[in-house]
């Protein structure tokens, strides 16, 4: 995703759902395919932005790189596979996400969906299962679960 969110805002449109029934952006971790456009969306729609502890770091800009190679990061599109070579360059998110609440395993956000903790991806890397209808969210897409 973008900055300015154009491709998912493109997404919902062509779904039929107006961006208003937004209820909160969940991102499962910090690349900037899956959260760039977090900040727009947040700022433009008023919708809450959930996150773990673990990626707050770098969603801040707090561990943004300084100097030539980040101001480099700064020139490069954020277009296909070139928004990752923008992350590695910069080592933080195009944009400060700053959340309005930071996630916990288990806990229920939205009143839908439960965190789960898996790390490995990244520090602060999570996926959501929601309640009902059975649905689980990791990365940027999200599966239906038949109902056992």
């Amino acid at each position: 995703m973008d900055s300015d969110a154009e491709e998912f805002l493109g997404g919902v449109k062509s779904v039929g759902i107006p961006p208003s029934r937004l209820k909160g952006i969940l991102l499962t971790h910090l690349h900037n395919e899956y959260s760039a456009g977090a900040a727009f969306l947040k700022s433009e729609f008023n919708v809450p932005v959930y996150y773990a502890e673990g990626d707050r770091p770098y969603l801040t800009r707090q561990t943004a790189t300084k100097g030539m190679r980040g101001g480099l990061g700064k020139h490069v599109p954020e277009e296909g596979v070139l928004v990752l070579l923008r992350g590695l360059l910069e080592e933080a998110a195009p944009e400060v996400v700053t959340a309005n609440h930071l996630e916990t395993y288990g806990e229920s956000i939205e009143g839908s969906f439960r965190v789960i903790t898996t790390p490995g991806h990244t520090d602060g890397h999570v996926a959501y299962v929601h309640k009902t209808p059975c649905s689980v969210a990791t990365r940027s897409q999200s599966w239906r679960i038949a109902r056992a």
